[in-house]
């Protein structure tokens, strides 16, 4: 019985793992009401996931922008995992066009399959 991985395998030896490519790809889409909390006064936030709700002053722009400094973090964060994982990412904007980023995508993975 031979125990060897085959020659693409990802835990193949350097030597013969020179042609196995990481096919993963991540679609982040982004709103931008992600990133900036609006000013509109005192507004009732709810916790999607724990459905915890929350009065927030959104006219005090200390608030206004903690939420900015954390929504930054975050996509760093995300990036980050991105890189270090070695996925190829696709950053789509629900306020811009997306087909822009869809080209850029792919001609950045054609570049590099050469």
């Amino acid at each position: 019985m031979d125990v060897r991985p085959p020659r693409s395998h990802p835990h193949a030896s350097p030597r013969s793992n020179r042609r196995y490519t990481p096919t993963g790809t991540e679609v982040s889409v982004t709103d931008p009401r992600e990133e900036e909390l609006p000013n509109v006064g005192i507004a009732s936030l709810r916790d999607a996931e724990t459905g915890r709700e929350v009065l927030v002053n959104t006219s005090d722009r200390k608030i206004r922008q903690a939420y900015r400094d954390m929504a930054a973090r975050r996509a760093q964060a995300r990036d980050e995992r991105f890189r270090k994982t070695r996925v190829d990412a696709m950053y789509v904007r629900t306020d811009q066009p997306y087909v822009n980023e869809i080209h850029r995508f792919f001609r950045m993975r054609e570049k590099r399959l050469r």
